[in-house]
């Protein structure tokens, strides 16, 4: 078992789990249930929260206490009730790569618990 280690935990976010915990509950729940949407009209829309049929978001991954409030928008856009698989998809930030990568690990560490590494769909892609 490889695991990658959280190693932005202590720096960009918290390394305590309650503590994370708490801080994105809080950037969670601060967010509307209803959001202006862009209209094609001058009058402008509103549509609920989570969105049917968000498949993919773009969400910032700066430190949190930059980013966590904004990200939170993003994330409680998609709908999760059917979700049986996420990706992640992320920049390399030291090296330039002509493809894609995938992860060699396992797990992914996090304070809030370990995450899995579905290594049987990397092997298929």
């Amino acid at each position: 078992m490889t695991v990658r280690k959280a190693s932005h935990a202590g720096s960009w976010y918290t390394d305590h789990g309650e503590q994370l915990d708490s801080e994105l509950e809080s950037w969670l729940g601060a967010v509307p249930a209803t959001v202006d949407t862009l209209a094609t009209t001058s009058e402008a829309e509103s549509a609920a929260l989570p969105m049917n049929g968000v498949r993919a978001i773009i969400g910032p991954h700066a430190g949190l206490s930059y980013s966590g409030a904004t990200a939170a928008y993003a994330y409680r856009s998609i709908n999760t009730s059917g979700i049986k698989r996420v990706f992640i998809l992320g920049p390399s930030h030291h090296v330039y790569m002509r493809r894609c990568a995938f992860s060699q690990c396992t797990e992914y560490e996090t304070p809030l618990g370990n995450m899995q590494v579905d290594r049987e769909m990397i092997s298929e892609l």
